[in-house]
């Protein structure tokens, strides 16, 4: 049985609404590999290094199928930090902390996730994905 999410006081208090259950040290170990994995591609695309949207840094990165955006500090509900179908994971401020998502999840669940998401990341390091402005957003806010 999944472990239901308890949040920390401060995050209780001052932070984002969280999910249902408490991420499993499989599916952390995963978002690790889209986070790196995304660092590359980015690096690829830009030639520079960006603010991850895993960490506390107002970054944003969307494209058709995933949506990662950093912790947001404003007074607006952020239902959550990364979106890839119906897979929703919300963190406390960075990555690794007060973790979350919408649904249980076993390891083969976990495994088509991060299949999922790293196969539409690295889509977008492909010469035939082209400069098309609106595949694939990032940006600061």
């Amino acid at each position: 049985m999944e472990k239901q999410y308890e949040p920390e006081l401060g995050q209780a208090v001052f932070g984002q609404p969280s999910q249902e259950f408490a991420v499993s040290e499989l599916l952390e170990a995963a978002l690790g590999h889209i986070r790196e994995e995304l660092n590359r591609v980015l690096w690829n695309r830009l030639q520079q290094d960006c603010r991850s949207p895993f960490d506390n840094s107002s970054a944003r990165f969307e494209t058709e199928g995933l949506s990662i955006h950093a912790y947001d500090w404003g007074d607006d509900d952020q239902p959550w930090n990364l979106k890839c179908g119906d897979i929703e994971i919300s963190w406390y401020k960075y990555i690794g902390r007060g973790m979350s998502v919408n649904r249980a999840m076993t390891p083969d669940d976990i495994d088509r996730f991060l299949e999922k998401a790293i196969s539409i990341v690295r889509a977008c390091d492909s010469p035939s994905f082209g400069d098309e402005a609106d595949a694939v957003n990032f940006t600061y806010q």
